[in-house]
């Protein structure tokens, strides 16, 4: 049956959302570990370009397992940029990239009405 176009769009829409989020986080990761602001790390760029070595890869590596698990510092050599690091993600581990997007805020309970005196 054919999904309507309403329907999917906003699953499309979070499924971006998330897709943005996990790149954010590991780009944030990166930056820090390299100590660079993260607008300034391309994201799409080889991770060997900024000097990520096997010492650099292992505290990555460890700081990014505070979100996903079994982490390993080879992802960083297997996955060269960013992008696809998150994509990894993504793919493996879909639970733990969906929790990094905020959960959505309760329904605003209705004012209860008060009849005039």
């Amino acid at each position: 049956a054919a999904v309507p176009v309403a329907a999917s769009a906003p699953v499309a829409a979070a499924a971006r959302d998330v897709r943005a989020a996990t790149i954010a986080l590991v780009g944030a990761v990166v930056a820090r570990t390299l100590e660079q602001p993260a607008d300034e790390v391309d994201v799409d760029e080889p991770l060997e370009n900024y000097g990520v070595d096997s010492i650099l890869a292992i505290r990555i590596a460890n700081e990014l397992r505070e979100r996903f698990a079994e982490v390993s510092s080879t992802v960083l050599f297997e996955h060269r940029s960013i992008v696809a690091i998150a994509e990894h993600f993504l793919a493996t581990q879909p639970d733990a990239a969906r929790a990094l997007l905020p959960s959505p805020a309760p329904a605003p309970r209705p004012a209860a009405y008060a009849a005039p005196a």
